[in-house]
């Protein structure tokens, strides 16, 4: 299970640097842009539910 634990922290790590990438980028294109407040902003692994399916026919 620790494979896996560790494949998600990846993730989650390479969605708040690509969410970090946007927002800079939105600053310098967009007038209107603004900083989204730190409590929304993607950070850990807690941020998030995991949901899963399991379909069995």
């Amino acid at each position: 299970m620790r494979k896996y634990t560790d494949l998600l922290a990846i993730s989650v790590k390479a969605m708040a640097k690509s969410y970090r990438e946007r927002s800079k980028a939105k600053l310098t294109f967009d007038r209107n842009a603004t900083i989204a407040p730190q409590a929304k902003q993607i950070e850990k692994i807690s941020d998030f539910e995991l949901i899963t399916w399991l379909v069995i026919k």
